[in-house]
């Protein structure tokens, strides 16, 4: 999400959060990689197939439910039809958000 707090709002001068943001943005993934590497693998439980197919069916509707929400923007992207009046002002920002 910190692309569009970054990219989004068309800065015309210099403010101080979005270094601030940035910082934050390398400082989660230096910590998510710490994590990660520090995972003993051997230690987590086995994974059934049930389980597996399951978390894969959940992923599916979170996708096709994603797809749902920005499917007329991107629809309209193709017909080059005009974006929604409440992006207009901003469309730097409603395309970050869409791109993410």
């Amino acid at each position: 999400m910190f692309l569009h707090y970054l990219v989004g709002p068309g800065y015309l001068y210099y403010p101080r959060i979005p270094p601030f943001h940035l910082g934050l943005f390398i400082l989660s993934g230096v910590v998510g990689m710490g994590a990660w590497s520090a995972i003993d693998a051997g230690a987590l439980p086995m994974m059934t197939e049930r389980v597996a197919r399951r978390r894969a069916n959940v992923l599916v509707l979170l996708a096709a439910f994603i797809v749902s929400r920005y499917l007329p923007a991107l629809l309209g992207s193709w017909s080059q039809d005009a974006i929604a009046t409440e992006f207009a002002k901003e469309p730097g920002m409603f395309w970050s958000i869409l791109a993410l």
